[in-house]
């Protein structure tokens, strides 16, 4: 079992991926200009989308956090699977060197 201190540990820091994750797709899907230097143009639409999927993930990793608070121990499955599509997810662009005003916040995911 996980003790209450490493419990409230995961769920900040989980929290606080979900809510780079808000912040950085909101801000994709409201500009996609910001793929433009560095994402050629026929890729764009697969970025948004992914964006789009990420902003859904992100929301269902809180709602995970609620559930799991509440007593719902079959939403850890869930979490962790929305956990390890955030980090794949980041880590393509981070790995592929999508240099544009968000890359730190890729990094940081």
């Amino acid at each position: 079992m996980i003790k209450t201190a490493q419990r409230n540990g995961l769920f900040l820091l989980s929290g606080l991926a979900a809510a780079l994750t808000l912040a950085t797709a909101a801000y994709s899907l409201l500009n996609l200009s910001v793929y433009q230097p560095s994402t050629p143009q026929r890729l764009i639409p697969g970025a948004a989308s992914q964006d789009l999927v990420s902003l859904l993930a992100a929301a269902g990793l809180l709602l995970c956090i609620y559930f799991i608070r509440r007593g719902r121990e079959m939403a850890w499955l869930i979490w962790i699977a929305l956990l390890g599509y955030l980090f794949y997810a980041y880590a393509l662009y981070s790995f592929e060197r999508v240099y544009n005003p968000l890359y730190l916040f890729y990094i940081a995911n």
